[in-house]
């Protein structure tokens, strides 16, 4: 064995990625675990939303190349639509008059990316009022666990990447079902 400073210690490398790759795991064995208890437990929305706008938006996602691809394809391809943007869940709280009571209109359609950093949207998608439509967002594989969680969420389901042509058409069905007054499925 060499004592050359420039060779990297294979041992210590070896052993940092064997820890990574154990601490995703673990990440990813808790995340499966909090899915499991969702879907088993029972849901309870708000019926009763406030005043909410036909023709805004609100994107939510940590990301903010695919915030600004998802202001830029909706507010093109829908007029009279209006996106707001938000990366993370604090930031889209007030603007869902969570938290902090707004007289402002707020939006009919939610898309919400299932993992910003350590946040779930998928959490903040249960407290939203049925009459907000939401489209929830995931790059994750999916072994059916999230599309069971957005189905009862009453959530539409959007595997990224998406085209944008698919994004423009799903928030479309789901504005038109909001001018209808359709809440989300329970």
């Amino acid at each position: 064995m060499s004592n050359d400073p420039t060779r990297p210690d294979l041992a210590a490398a070896s052993a940092a990625a064997r820890a990574a790759m154990e601490t995703a795991r673990a990440r990813i064995e808790g995340l499966v675990l909090r899915v499991d208890r969702f879907l088993a437990a029972p849901v309870t929305r708000p019926h009763q939303g406030p005043r909410l706008s036909p023709m805004l938006v609100l994107a939510v996602d940590d990301e903010p190349a695919i915030l600004s691809a998802i202001r830029r394809a909706l507010e093109r391809d829908l007029p009279g639509v209006t996106v707001l943007t938000a990366i993370s869940l604090d930031d889209a709280r007030p603007l869902l008059g969570l938290r902090v009571p707004s007289s402002a209109a707020l939006p009919s359609v939610v898309l919400l990316d299932m993992h910003l950093g350590t946040a779930l949207g998928w959490e903040l998608a249960a407290e939203l009022p049925d009459a907000m439509r939401v489209i929830l967002m995931s790059g994750m594989v999916d072994d059916g666990r999230l599309q069971a969680l957005a189905a009862k969420l009453g959530a539409r389901w959007l595997a990224k990447p998406f085209e944008l042509d698919a994004l423009v058409a799903l928030v479309r069905e789901e504005l038109e079902a909001a001018a209808r007054g359709d809440g989300r499925p329970r």
